[in-house]
């Protein structure tokens, strides 16, 4: 062998090959850290945590009326931009997906349902005086019982401010 020739196994490409590799991980990890903690709150939202951004997707999904307050917000959307909503107001549960929103009056509401699915996470159902259904369904850990607990104390109030109506009918 002469001088300036090696002989073995070709060390520089596999070493390159490997710290981009680990580069990109640990970068990656870190990149999407950071995204995650600038996408804003998540789960469900009290309404004395609501940022401005937040009441922004609020009035441009719900249309908020005069005189109706936020109570919660929740946003199922895995980004959090507003694309999948539930807020619950002084007046009414609504949820909005896609351009569309469902709504339902507080006034109406005759049951609140709470099921605990697991890994599913905690499914409300809310059954109105006509028979119609909403369901809401918040994933573990993303503050279901607060979302619950705002729903039917929102529901008890706006039907006892109507005079000869039931305070209601809670479920299981």
């Amino acid at each position: 062998m002469t001088q300036g020739q090696s002989s073995g196994f070709p060390w520089k490409p596999v070493l390159i090959v490997l710290g981009l590799g680990t580069f990109l991980c640990c970068g990656g990890g870190i990149v999407t850290l950071v995204w995650l903690g600038n996408q804003g709150p998540s789960g469900v939202v009290a309404g004395n945590q609501i940022t401005e951004e937040i009441n922004g997707k609020i009035v441009r999904a719900i249309k908020l009326q005069e005189g109706e307050t936020v109570i919660s917000y929740f946003d199922a959307s895995f980004s959090t931009d507003g694309s999948e909503i539930t807020v619950l107001t002084n007046r009414r549960l609504a949820y909005a997906m896609g351009g569309r929103v469902t709504q339902m009056a507080l006034v109406d509401m005759r049951e609140i349902k709470h099921a605990d699915q697991g890994i599913i996470g905690d499914v409300i159902t809310v059954v109105a005086d006509s028979g119609e259904r909403m369901q809401v369904t918040v994933p573990p850990l993303n503050g279901g019982p607060l979302l619950l607990d705002a729903l039917q104390d929102a529901q008890q109030a706006a039907r006892a401010r109507l005079p000869g109506r039931a305070t209601t009918d809670e479920g299981p």
